[in-house]
């Protein structure tokens, strides 16, 4: 039977609805504390780097050690739950972006901002193998210190891409068609669905896919401001110059191996193949999914996410090296 809005009823469902997204965001709240807390636990036993862009994460033993890029509010707080839960003998660092420290602006392309991080990675070891990883768009980052330390002829072995996206002028026309039509067209049918919302969603969806065409570079489509709300200035800047970056970026082929972790819950405005996306660049391009969301990542949770992670190792001596869930 159909509710009628505005019903005792239909009031008593939304009530149950509201209460049961709480409760599921401050399950997530927590979950993402806990695994933070974890990691300032473990950092704080730990020495300093031999760099100051080189913030150390979980502590091991040996070479290669990983270094992971993190997203494009370039904080590396976001990498300390999944640094923690990395079962792997190696030491893992995170490369945080030129722009944070007094007197420091940041970087305005992935080349320099790729080069900058490849400084802070030799300060610490100076000699490969390497071991790249990046969360969103700092697996731009990643790759792109890929391409530029196997010009210098160090070995590479493994880049690890969580949920990276190109630019969108980099994409084929293929990608741009599917989220036309997964992210406009047909998601307008479950709108209706929420008629008291409409309005407001109408709205927002309508800023989404105009934000989407700008990024695109359709000719006379201009996006609306992004919010930033809750960044500090510093964080603004980096998050502003690594974006723009992002967006402009056109890598290179890179023929080494790399792996990709998508999420299982896509953005609509996302292509559902990585490998659409990418087979231009990358040829040895491989795809795991793993539960979750792209802000999940962060989380790094549940018996099901670690078994996906174990499964999706590197190979080789690096058998060992769980695929880095990475970073948001």
């Amino acid at each position: 039977m159909d509710l009628v809005p505005g019903s005792a009823a239909a009031l008593a469902d939304d009530e149950l609805i509201a209460t049961a997204q709480v409760r599921k965001a401050t399950a997530r709240l927590f979950r993402s504390v806990r695994a933070g807390l974890a990691w300032v636990r473990e950092r704080r036993a730990m020495p300093p780097s031999a760099h100051p862009a080189c913030v150390p994460m979980k502590g091991g033993t040996g070479e290669p050690a990983v270094f992971l890029f993190p997203g494009v509010s370039g904080s590396v707080f976001q990498l300390g739950p999944i640094a923690s839960a990395l079962r792997i003998p190696m030491a893992v660092y995170a490369i945080k972006p030129r722009g944070f420290d007094d007197g420091q602006s940041p970087c305005m392309t992935i080349p320099e901002m790729a080069e900058y991080g490849i400084a802070a990675i030799r300060a610490v070891q100076p000699r490969g193998p390497y071991l790249l990883a990046g969360y969103s768009a700092g697996g731009l980052l990643a790759l792109e210190a890929a391409q530029q330390l196997s010009a210098a002829q160090d070995n590479v072995p493994l880049v690890v891409l969580f949920d990276t996206q190109l630019g969108r002028p980099s994409w084929p026309w293929d990608c741009h068609a599917e989220i036309l039509w997964h992210g406009g067209i047909r998601s307008v049918r479950s709108l209706f669905r929420d008629r008291a919302n409409l309005a407001d969603e109408l709205r927002q969806r309508r800023a989404r896919v105009r934000r989407y065409l700008a990024a695109s570079r359709v000719k006379g489509m201009k996006a609306p401001p992004v919010a930033l709300e809750g960044l500090t200035p510093e964080s603004q800047r980096v998050y502003v110059a690594t974006y723009n970056a992002g967006e402009s970026y056109r890598p290179s082929r890179y023929p080494g191996k790399v792996l990709y972790l998508q999420p299982m819950q896509l953005d609509k405005l996302q292509p559902r193949s990585p490998s659409r996306m990418w087979r231009k660049y990358l040829p040895g391009l491989e795809v795991r999914r793993l539960p979750g969301s792209h802000r999940d990542g962060r989380e790094w949770r549940g018996r099901r996410r670690r078994r996906h992670c174990r499964t999706a190792a590197a190979g080789g001596q690096y058998r060992g090296l769980q695929a880095l869930p990475a970073v948001a």
